[in-house]
Parts: structure tokens; C-alpha cells; sequence
């Protein structure tokens, strides 16, 4: 039960924050998105080796990681439906960039 409300919370915050972010893009432009975006790539690591469980035979299992990843997929996929197809692979390249 404590793991489901822990990514429950993990979705709910990361989400509104994406879309936050997002919203206020007219006064602070998508840099503060991209630089979100960017800084979960980072956590997505951290996560899954220090919050990772044992699973069955021997694999880990991280759930952080696994909304993080999601996210990520969220945001280029809401950069796509909003802003254009060529601001999507600006987006994309730069997300390549950061791995």
C-alpha cells in the first residue's frame, strides 16, 4: 500500500510540475521545461540505484525511475502536440545530447 501511494505521489507531483512548467512558458519561455525534462534524465539513474527493490529472480525493480522515464515521454509528446514538429526534434536531439 505505501508503494502504490509513494508513486501515486511521485505521478501527481512530476505531472502537475510538467504541466506547470508548461503554462507558464509565455513568461519564462520552455527553458525551465527542458531544463526539468533534462534533470529527471539525471534522477532516472540515481533512482533506480538507490531506490531500486529486488525483484523476482534477481532483477531490481525501481518505480521512480520507471514515472520518470514516462514523464519524459509526456513532455515530448506535449512539446509535439503544441509547439510543432520542429521544435519537438530540437527537443529530442537535446535529450539525446544529455545521454
Amino acid at each position: 500500500m505505501l508503494l502504490a501511494l509513494t508513486i501515486l505521489g511521485e505521478l501527481i507531483f512530476v505531472g502537475s510540475l510538467l504541466l506547470g512548467l508548461y503554462r507558464l512558458k509565455t513568461w519564462w519561455g520552455l527553458a525551465p521545461f527542458y531544463v526539468f525534462v533534462g534533470s529527471t534524465l539525471f534522477f532516472q539513474t540515481g533512482l533506480y540505484h538507490f531506490a531500486g527493490a529486488a525483484g523476482i529472480g534477481g532483477y531490481r525493480i525501481a518505480p521512480g525511475p520507471s514515472i520518470l522515464f514516462c514523464s519524459t515521454l509526456f513532455a515530448i509528446l506535449l512539446i509535439y502536440i503544441k509547439e510543432g514538429s520542429t521544435i519537438a526534434q530540437r527537443f529530442i536531439t537535446a535529450i539525446g545530447l544529455v545521454k
